[in-house]
């Protein structure tokens, strides 16, 4: 794995070997998944030539908050949109999306 982001708060981490990455992480924020997303996939796809496959992973336990309901989708359309135009086609990328619930007994 070459980096984890976090779209909930400004951390992330680079170079993970390990499944601590996970550990001390703060899970509270505003879930703006595509607004988020978006600042990732500038970095990745948008703003310079993509040399290799690119996984995304959503991981959320709630819904989108703070962004309008079609923000996530557009991004994502813009990526494939801006894959396809560079010849690198749609399959060059890939989303996952799970959903956890998560409660205290």
């Amino acid at each position: 794995m070459v980096s984890v982001k976090f779209l909930n708060c400004p951390q992330g981490r680079k170079n993970v070997k390990n499944a601590n990455v996970l550990d001390n992480h703060p899970w509270d924020g505003v879930t703006r998944i595509g607004t988020e997303l978006k600042k990732i996939l500038d970095n990745f796809v948008f703003s310079k030539k993509m040399t290799k496959l690119l996984l995304i992973m959503v991981i959320t336990d709630e819904g989108v908050e703070g962004e309008r309901k079609d923000t996530l989708a557009g991004v994502i359309s813009k990526c494939v949109t801006a894959l396809e135009t560079e010849k690198k086609g749609r399959h060059g990328i890939c989303f996952r999306f799970s959903f956890i619930l998560y409660r205290t007994i």
